[in-house]
């Protein structure tokens, strides 16, 4: 049985008294934290998985930390989900070298160090920013969940000094519009491959690689001309952002093409998917002469071809999915020449 107060200071202190477990006792900033600590306490000991906090003591390691946190990620909460780079991220920190055996008491500035400088020439500012950011949400949340008494967090300090270097931060803007000659050329490395489809209505659509993944027969309403995308990607609702698209012209004989031949209820039956596009256009686009397109510019390039071609734009955002004008905007590289038919 748990019981919970809130002492004169303004936290909340609460006791787990439990037959043939040990009582625990644990105080937290927020009410909040408190109940979600018990819930995840008492739902470990029903289902026998439970730790006693003493255990992890100062010796729970880096992975160990980033499980934690993972768990919390993933906990069945209505309405929660998590995105697949994040999960990615973590388990990949997880294996990370830097890492290997050591306990979030001994990750040094130094260690953190050596893993930014690493990392930072693989990838930009704004990825390493979110490394560090799960990292410290990972030691906070084991901090919190197991009572490890931290008052500092080195990651959050590491952060806010390559902050201030300019190392870690938000993406440089990138204009990368894709010419007609490039166009054919991605074509015609992917004729007959089942990549070509997927290039020719993302290219169209603007639709991510995770929603023409998701596709199914069923969403494709030819008669209507509409299609569905499931799950539309929406920063401030996780789940349930169905929405329709119309079935645009060369969407449309795509569509039919590969209907011919269609086996089951997935209009692109590739396993993995998704965790294959990105390598395999990179791989195409190689071969057709323009190694620095990514599989994304198309995303770009098919919102600036839509308002080149005279859409609105809320017409527009209704086919991106885009919620605004200050988030489409970021997606749009408008030719200077396109605008000459206007006047």
């Amino acid at each position: 049985m748990a019981t919970m107060r809130e002492l004169p200071n303004g936290n909340w202190h609460v006791e787990i008294r439990k037959k043939n477990f040990p009582t625990v006792r644990q105080t937290f900033n927020t009410k909040t934290q408190a109940k979600h600590w018990t819930y995840r306490t008492e739902s470990l000991m029903n289902e026998g998985e439970w730790t006693d906090p003493a255990s992890y003591d100062q010796t729970i390691t880096v992975a160990q930390a980033l499980q934690i946190y993972l768990d919390e990620l993933l906990d069945d909460r209505p309405g929660h989900t998590v995105g697949k780079s994040k999960i990615s991220c973590i388990k990949r920190m997880q294996k990370e070298p830097f890492f290997s055996g050591v306990s979030i008491v001994d990750l040094s500035p130094k260690i953190l160090n050596s893993y930014c400088k690493k990392r930072r020439l693989k990838v930009g500012p704004k990825t390493l920013g979110d490394d560090l950011s799960y990292l410290s949400q990972a030691i906070d949340t084991a901090n919190v969940l197991y009572g490890l008494g931290f008052r500092n967090n080195t990651v959050r300090d590491m952060k806010k000094l390559l902050q201030s270097k300019g190392t870690v931060g938000k993406s440089k803007r990138r204009v990368r519009r894709i010419t007609e000659a490039e166009e054919l050329a991605l074509y015609e490395v992917t004729t007959g491959d089942w990549l070509y489809p997927i290039i020719r209505i993302a290219i169209e659509t603007a639709m991510r690689q995770e929603e023409i993944h998701k596709l199914e027969w069923s969403d494709i309403d030819f008669n209507r001309g509409i299609v569905l995308i499931r799950d539309r990607k929406d920063p401030h609702n996780k789940i349930g952002n169905d929405e329709e698209i119309p079935l645009l012209p060369a969407v449309r004989e795509v569509l039919l093409r590969e209907k011919r031949w269609a086996k089951t209820h997935k209009v692109f039956p590739y396993p993995a998917l998704t965790a294959s596009v990105s390598d395999k256009f990179a791989k195409k686009a190689a071969r057709a002469g323009c190694p620095d397109i990514t599989f994304h510019d198309l995303r770009h390039e098919a919102v600036s071809r839509l308002i080149e071609r005279g859409l609105t734009i809320p017409e527009v955002c209704i086919i991106s999915g885009h919620k605004s004008w200050d988030t489409l905007k970021r997606y749009t590289h408008l030719k200077p020449e396109s605008l000459l038919s206007k006047f």
